[in-house]
């Protein structure tokens, strides 16, 4: 059962924590709304780039003009026994960004939630990436 918590400015659905990490099952991060699909999308290059300290490098692979959404996915999925286990950053114009982990299961095309670890240290950078895109996002806009 995951408890939620409010961690670094991120919503955490966690599993189970330890002063040094959590094991989390989702995390979301209220943000900003941006004005347009061209500011998500530079929303997506720049939050590709500062990740880079995930498991996986970030790419954008789907953009959804009608929900005003963008999803990014690892660049490079982990190849388990049963199919490929990758990030999912879905971001929305209305500023909410959730981060998850899935599990494809090859042999019924199905996709499953998958816990991930994250360091104290990175989530409070994660936390910070986010509210730093929020910051120049703002000065964008004076």
């Amino acid at each position: 059962m995951s408890q939620a918590r409010d961690y670094y400015g991120l919503e955490l659905e966690i599993l189970e924590s330890d002063k040094l990490s959590a094991r989390i099952q989702k995390l979301r991060h209220k943000g900003q709304p941006l004005e347009n699909m061209d500011a998500l999308e530079r929303k997506a290059e720049t939050l590709c780039q500062r990740l880079s300290y995930l498991e996986d490098p970030l790419r954008l692979v789907e953009k959804d003009a009608a929900r005003e959404a963008v999803m990014l996915r690892s660049e490079s999925p982990q190849n388990t026994p049963e199919g490929l286990l990758y990030y999912e950053l879905l971001l929305s114009v209305s500023g909410w960004s959730e981060l998850q982990r899935v599990h494809f299961i090859r042999h019924t095309n199905d996709k499953e939630a998958a816990d991930f670890v994250l360091s104290e240290r990175l989530l409070e950078r994660l936390g910070q990436d986010f509210e730093q895109w929020d910051i120049q996002a703002k000065k964008q806009l004076i």
